[in-house]
């Protein structure tokens, strides 16, 4: 069911000129105030009354030139309550209530160049959304975005729990540490989610985002004036490069629809516990493309590299008997696939390196057997693949192992999240569910509501997991308690 109100279009503006104006989520209990004076747009939330993010900037860097940090002429805005639901076929749980109040401010510029913005936020029992809309244009039609001046304003020292990776390029693995406000500094790149509780009760709240297409994934970083809170950063194109200076985050060209920026998520809770029950991230999602589902089966999978491919055999390792004795070790215990990982094909590397073969296994490895095998015993295989291998062959590579039978791919190696690597993401999701392959995602930036627009996308990495055993002592018993109440309150985790 889904259920509009619409209480004002934009042609309404005459009578709508205030400098300040309120939504509140459905309980009442969350409130948004956006307000355009002549420091710009900005916005504050507060919950039960307690503001807790504090008047914060808003706007966009484009083509080097800022929109929003001086007044704004107000065009009108158009106000609805929506009720509606959907389900989502792996997660947290299946059935999803999408209950929010939204606003969609319309804005020009008062310079020459008088470009229009629109600004969509959305107030949840549980949590806040607020993107940005360049609607088509006469002003911009091939333009770049060097970065938002989207901010958190902070209403305290308040502490925080997370990821400070310090570079663009990286897995996106390590330890949530806990730190305060006031040690947030500009150089910092926290990954998404920053956890951090108000000091209000067990207030607690995490910064995050959602529906990125076109655009690159977003960090945090300090404010950088000594007051508190922190401002979005978004991850430079790696071709984006004028004197050694990185420029560019976004290269856009404007179609019908426009321009739009991912949801800058702030998720809410009474207590830390209830951010680990919310569904923010993947309800504000892109709706499922992924019309029959009947092919897509989650289950548990035996991992060759686990153990180094050491199974009770003579002479284990990449070859056809170990993984007959994986198959035979799965069938026993239930399990419903095996994963082959790195190796397996002609020319594997961890790297770009040319050279790699994805349809033609090494010798020792007679795959029709493995499968024919496998299918005999009632176990599925799964193949692992390196990103950029399977890039130059992506088509002749998904189409080749869905008549092989395979029923998913473990994707690796990407540790970027700019515009282009978010760009693969969707051509390689899109792919696999036109051949019917379930993905697995390593090496990847964190959940960012994928999971509600590709079904089969079933589970990621983005995590420092129990691998990190193999070589370090850093998986700790405080690791492992935090991650619930930090990472994995985005979405699926592949630890």
């Amino acid at each position: 069911l889904r259920f509009l109100s619409t209480a004002c279009l934009f042609s309404c503006f005459a009578v709508a000129q205030a400098d300040t104006y309120t939504i509140h989520s459905p309980d009442k209990r969350l409130d948004v105030q956006v307000s355009n004076s002549a420091a710009g747009l900005t916005y504050s939330v507060s919950l039960d009354g307690n503001t807790f993010i504090t008047p914060s900037t808003l706007g966009l860097i484009i083509n080097d030139l800022p929109i929003g940090q001086a007044e704004m002429e107000f065009q009108g805005k158009q106000d609805a309550r929506i009720e509606d639901s959907f389900e989502l076929f792996a997660g947290k749980t299946r059935y999803i209530a999408d209950h929010y109040n939204t606003s969609t401010f319309k804005f020009t510029s008062n310079d020459e160049r008088k470009l229009d913005l629109q600004l969509v936020v959305r107030v949840y029992d549980h949590g806040v959304a607020l993107r940005y809309l360049l609607p088509a244009q006469a002003g911009l039609q091939s333009f770049t975005i060097q970065n938002e001046t989207t901010r958190f304003g902070f209403a305290g020292d308040y502490a925080c729990h997370g990821l400070n990776l310090g570079k663009f390029a990286n897995s996106h693995e390590g330890e949530f540490d806990p730190v305060q406000a006031s040690r947030i500094r500009e150089h910092n790149l926290y990954d998404a989610p920053l956890v951090c509780k108000t000091g209000v009760g067990q207030t607690t709240f995490a910064l995050a985002e959602s529906d990125v297409r076109n655009y690159p994934g977003a960090w945090f970083s300090g404010r950088g004036d000594g007051r508190l809170g922190v401002d979005i950063r978004l991850t430079p194109r790696f071709d984006s490069r004028v004197d050694g200076l990185e420029k560019a985050a976004v290269r856009a060209n404007m179609g019908a629809d426009g321009v739009r920026t991912p949801w800058r998520v702030i998720m809410v809770g009474d207590s830390p516990g209830e951010l680990v029950e919310s569904t923010l991230i993947a309800t504000l999602g892109e709706p499922s493309q992924v019309k029959d589902t009947s092919w897509i089966k989650p289950g548990k999978t035996a991992w060759d590299w686990w153990n180094d491919n050491q199974v009770a055999i003579a002479n284990p390792g990449m070859n056809t008997d170990t993984y007959k004795a994986y198959i035979d070790f799965a069938a026993a215990l239930g399990l419903e696939y095996i994963l082959i990982d790195a190796g397996w094909h002609e020319g594997t590397a961890l790297t770009s390196k040319p050279g790699a073969n994805l349809l033609k296994p090494v010798p020792a490895m007679d795959l029709p057997a493995i499968l024919d095998y496998a299918k005999d015993k009632g176990v599925g295989v799964w193949l692992w693949v390196q990103w950029k291998q399977l890039d130059w062959q992506m088509e002749e590579a998904l189409s080749a192992y869905q008549q092989w039978g395979i029923k998913g791919i473990k994707v690796d190696f990407m540790d970027r999240s700019d515009q282009e690597m978010v760009d693969y993401f969707h051509k390689l999701l899109t792919a696999t569910a036109r051949h019917k392959l379930m993905v697995n995602l390593h090496g990847a930036y964190p959940p960012n509501g994928l999971v509600r627009t590709y079904p089969h996308y079933l589970t990621q990495e983005a995590v420092m997991g129990a691998e990190y055993n193999k070589w370090s002592e850093r998986i700790t018993a405080t690791h492992n308690v935090t991650l619930p109440f930090t990472r994995m309150i985005l979405g699926p985790i592949d630890y």
